[in-house]
């Protein structure tokens, strides 16, 4: 690893916005045990440009429910508490995050991309008992360190996204090359400077790697969700992507193809990302 690029970037991580406090603790609240609801929910609640757009979206048609939603309170009691708190997570992450962007990141795809990515992490994590929550935050933010580049190597970065298309793998490699460390690494350290729970540090800086000793239950998860999709914007089959998944990971999860075909099914399904950005 390059420790005087490394070193470059990680002094230039103040010019990544503060993220708002209330979304610093419903992050920190997926590994708190004895978290009151009712209080992060009136938290949520007094930060008015977030209340209004998780109410925005919970009335809009990704819900679909009878009638209108007309407080947080009311959210959590019709969608539940996870799915509130998850919600505020990624509306706040997005809207905090997204004037960085800059040009070399097409901020909307950037954002349905992690999307996606997280919302195939939750339902993996529902299914094999692990916390969705948590599953859904690594998720969003598990490529937050090539926004990283884009901000503090814009020229260079620009660089390596030029030209013809290619896989995450080879940007992997590319990243690496030029910078002796790739965006998973970097996007480590982005949540470590943010105080996020070690979890979804490791979650981000492993979603690339199938086969680390140091790779925990949500890494597999996150690595795994990243790898259907990646395999699914490559136009794959079904069949193929399930054949490619790295045999320690298809075994950690069961050898359950039918789980990852559901997981699958994810990405074809209505984008909450389109309501999002409304």
């Amino acid at each position: 690893m390059s420790e005087e690029k490394l070193k470059t970037v990680l002094e230039n991580l103040h010019q990544l916005p503060a993220l708002p406090s209330v979304v610093l603790e419903v992050i920190n609240s997926f590994v708190d045990t004895e978290i009151s609801t009712a209080l992060l929910a009136n938290k949520i609640s007094q930060d008015q440009a977030l209340s209004a757009k998780l109410l925005q979206i919970s009335n809009s048609s990704f819900y679909g429910l009878s009638r209108q939603v007309g407080s947080i309170n009311e959210a959590v009691m019709i969608l539940g508490f996870d799915s509130v708190r998850s919600l505020a997570v990624a509306v706040g992450l997005i809207h905090a995050l997204s004037p960085v962007t800059g040009q070399l990141l097409n901020r909307k795809q950037f954002w349905q991309y992690n999307i996606q990515v997280a919302t195939c992490a939750q339902f993996l994590a529902k299914t094999l008992g692990f916390n969705a929550d948590i599953a859904f935050t690594a998720g969003l933010l598990h490529d937050i360190g090539q926004m990283a580049f884009a901000l503090t190597y814009p020229q260079s970065y620009g660089i390596i996204l030029e030209g013809e298309s290619f896989t995450a793998n080879e940007l992997v490699e590319r990243e690496r090359q030029e910078f002796g460390f790739d965006h998973a690494m970097l996007g480590a350290e982005v949540a470590r400077h943010w105080n996020f729970p070690l979890l979804i540090q490791n979650a981000i800086k492993y979603h690339h790697c199938a086969d680390s000793p140091d790779q925990d239950r949500l890494a597999e998860i996150v690595y795994t969700a990243n790898f259907l999709h990646e395999r699914y914007r490559e136009g794959k089959s079904e069949e193929d992507i399930l054949s490619e998944l790295p045999e320690n990971i298809l075994n950690r999860m069961n050898s359950n193809n039918e789980l990852l075909a559901s997981a699958w099914s994810v990405f074809t399904r209505s984008d909450i990302g389109v309501h999002i950005f409304e």
